[in-house]
């Protein structure tokens, strides 16, 4: 978890930067952001824990239906 912790920061910088403009139901964007991210490594995390289940193309699906989307449009 230690070594993650500049790659998430990084990551979360990034998509507040992202989500500035958007502003979904005048939620913050570092509120979005770090939800994003954090939900991100989380699936990141189950898809390696359980043996890659799905092929990536079939993760990136379900990250856009289960984390992007949503936040998008809040």
């Amino acid at each position: 978890r230690f070594c993650l912790r500049p790659v998430i920061e990084r990551a979360r910088e990034y998509a507040e930067s992202f989500f500035q403009h958007l502003s979904p139901n005048g939620i913050a964007p570092s509120i979005v952001a770090n939800h994003v991210v954090y939900a991100t490594f989380a699936l990141l995390r189950w898809w390696l824990e359980n043996d890659q289940p799905y092929p990536a193309e079939r993760m990136g699906e379900i990250f856009a239906t289960l984390i992007l989307l949503p936040a998008l449009n809040q």
